[in-house]
């Protein structure tokens, strides 16, 4: 990684925690044998199963598609949702300098800029990475080939699951919405919490109770 890219994009290394919005519903998956309940936005509705499957089969060589949120009143032109994914991850595929690596290849291959540095985020009672992107691409990249250019902010955040899977949620936005698709975002991931996280705060009340 070129020391001055290192220099744009790596983190101060703090953990930080994200607001959470309003929200309208909760929503559970599946990932990896581990269950997972989030927030869905007020504003935003989530993809049937018969839906997701027939996303993940488009998507096979991307991983596996668990979840998918959308605007509940989209302009028929914007590209706007949060999509939930896994993928096997091999050693090391979440250390510094490979997400460095990933972010610098989005970048060259899609034409989007880094807006933000690869920070440290509180997720599900762990640590995730996220970063911002925001820039102009071809309409057939965001499965509208209709479209000539659309200006876009995508977000990515990155997380494991186990030893050899990891997460990744994403958000795809309009770039003059971008404030907005970014609030719903980190109102998915604060709100994110694991099956175990849950039974293990569910415990705690009830001796807290006691």
């Amino acid at each position: 990684v070129p020391t001055a890219d290192y220099k744009r994009l790596i983190g101060n290394g703090e953990v930080h925690g994200l607001a959470v919005g309003p929200t309208g519903a909760d929503a559970s998956l599946t990932i990896a044998n581990r269950t997972a309940r989030l927030g869905v936005p007020i504003g935003w509705e989530q993809r049937t199963p018969a839906e997701l499957a027939a996303i993940s089969a488009t998507e096979a060589d991307n991983g596996r598609v668990a979840a998918q949120l959308y605007r509940s009143t989209p302009e028929p032109q914007e590209v706007y949702g949060i999509n939930v994914s896994s993928t096997a991850a091999p050693e090391g595929f979440l250390e510094p300098k490979r997400l460095l690596q990933l972010v610098l290849k989005v970048e060259q291959d899609i034409g989007l800029r880094a807006v933000s540095r690869i920070d440290r985020v509180s997720f599900g009672a762990n640590v995730a990475w996220l970063w911002h992107l925001e820039g102009t691409v071809p309409g057939r990249l965001l499965g509208r080939p209709d479209q000539h250019n659309i200006s876009v902010h995508c977000a990515e955040l990155w997380a494991p699951v186990d030893a050899r899977t990891a997460l990744k949620v994403l958000l795809t936005a309009p770039l003059d919405d971008a404030q907005a698709g970014r609030d719903a975002f980190n109102t998915v991931i604060s709100s994110w919490r694991w099956e175990d996280q849950i039974d293990h705060d569910q415990t705690v009340a009830e001796r807290t109770r006691g």
